[in-house]
């Protein structure tokens, strides 16, 4: 411990217990000597840090805190530095709040009925509703039972906002940082990324180790989703709910906390979502079939808009400059110094030549050419084909990893990007252990993202798919 019981901080706080301790700092409860209220008292040393960024997400805490309002977040009260003989140590001190963590209750065998657990849905996500609509949004990124307080009257707080994060910051700042608790953060918070709906993830997963007192991480998954229906007994229509709110991507969340809410509530129907979510684009021309077990997808070709013939000949002038070159009358009469003079436009225009049959081949394709995809309970077939010609590529549907969007003029995720970086949707990927897969390249952003749903849907609920 950093202090002792009966210890005075500042000649102001009386440290009466410890209530906590980690990586990131030990936190007690104090008596105010000037006021005579108890209050929490978070401390981080100098020495107990193994790098500076824990300093300023400590600060970052205090800063957010101070901002806010709300009757769920425990007041902040003060935050110094205290400079000692040996080292320099962080205070943070807020209100003391009573009452006992989710975490705490769950382990003294509390079971909270569907009721109770609806209820402290709502309270969160009132919470959120009130950071995300904050200028910028705050998100607090380690939602878990931990961290949510409840009173014996059934009030909740939220606490802890030492991961806190706000959308100005990451996007301009940009964070390579992963900050949450295993088992609770999202698949994008391992990315180092976070967005308002991040939260809405691990409120989820809270909710989830309410129901089965097990950690989601111990749970078993089915195509990156926990598949936690058979390890709970509530109402499909929760279940529903909660396996959106635990959807392995983004786009299949729900929007925002006030539209989870909503449909939490029953405001809002959730097929009527479910089915907004996913509705094929305007004037698509792409046409999926699907079964229970099977899903088929057809990308035709688009039979030449007038943009598309005129890249096409685009591509066509650097074929016509290479013939020029090649062709160019010789201004020597030396039958040797002739050839010489060819072979060295040969090679001169080799490279000129690949990389124009290649855009050439690419906007003939976009033109004239179709993809297929197919996709059952055991295997899957992707089908490119060009004038009569046909190239398959098959594999196991259970070796499907990953069905996501793959991005152009930036290497890695559309995360990473800041304010400087240029990020365009380049095409759809299937990843199959090692290997990847590409489609949809000349189709538009709007209907890659909708296939990518409707992929990830079929494999989600398939029940043969492992």
């Amino acid at each position: 411990m950093l202090h002792n019981v009966e210890e005075l901080i500042v000649d102001r706080y009386k440290i009466i217990d410890l209530l906590a301790e980690g990586m990131n700092g030990e936190t007690y409860k104090c008596l105010d000597v000037q006021s005579n209220d108890y209050v929490v008292l978070k401390v981080l040393s100098l020495q107990q840090i193994s790098n500076w960024k824990k300093i300023e997400l400590f600060e970052r805490e205090a800063n957010i805190l101070a901002q806010l309002r709300h009757s769920s977040i425990p007041a902040y009260l003060n935050s110094f530095q205290v400079d000692y003989s040996q080292e320099k140590r962080w205070y943070l001190i807020q209100k003391l709040v009573l009452g006992q963590s989710l975490n705490t209750l769950v382990e003294n065998n509390w079971r909270a009925t569907e009721a109770e657990i609806i209820d402290i849905a709502s309270q969160v996500l009132e919470i959120l509703i009130y950071l995300h609509s904050l200028n910028p949004p705050v998100i607090h990124r380690d939602i878990k039972p931990q961290n949510i307080i409840r009173q014996s009257d059934g009030k909740i707080y939220l606490v802890d906002f030492g991961a806190v994060t706000d959308i100005y910051r990451q996007t301009l700042i940009g964070s390579s940082t992963v900050v949450g608790t295993y088992g609770y953060m999202s698949p994008e918070q391992f990315r180092g990324k976070a967005v308002p709906t991040t939260d809405l993830y691990g409120l989820g997963a809270t909710l989830l180790y309410l129901f089965t007192h097990s950690s989601p991480a111990d749970l078993p998954q089915k195509k990156l989703k926990i598949d936690f229906r058979s390890s709970v007994n509530i109402s499909k229509q929760l279940a529903d709910w909660l396996e959106i709110m635990l959807e392995p991507m983004i786009e299949e969340r729900f929007e925002s906390a006030s539209q989870a809410l909503a449909v939490l509530k029953g405001d809002e129907l959730i097929n009527n979502w479910q089915n907004y979510s996913r509705r094929k684009p305007a004037h698509s021309q792409i046409a999926i079939t699907k079964t229970r077990n099977k899903i088929n997808i057809t990308i035709p070709h688009n039979k030449g808009e007038p943009e598309d013939f005129n890249n096409l000949l685009i591509s066509l002038c650097p074929l016509f400059l290479v013939a020029a070159v090649l062709f160019l009358p010789s201004s020597s009469s030396n039958e040797l110094s002739i050839i010489n003079n060819l072979i060295e436009r040969v090679i001169i225009t080799i490279p000129f030549g690949i990389i124009t049959l290649y855009f050439l081949f690419n906007h003939l394709f976009s033109i004239l050419g179709y993809t297929k995809l197919e996709i059952d309970c055991q295997n899957f077939c992707l089908k490119y084909g060009f004038f009569g010609y046909e190239r398959q590529i098959r594999g196991k549907t259970e070796n499907i990893a990953e069905v996501k969007l793959g991005y152009d003029f930036l290497s890695g995720y559309p995360e990473e990007a800041n304010s400087f970086s240029r990020c365009v949707v380049g095409k759809c990927l299937i990843v199959e252990g090692t290997k990847i897969h590409q489609f949809g390249r000349y189709i538009t952003r709007i209907e890659k993202e909708w296939l990518i749903k409707e992929i990830m849907a079929f494999l989600g609920q398939s029940s043969y798919i492992k």
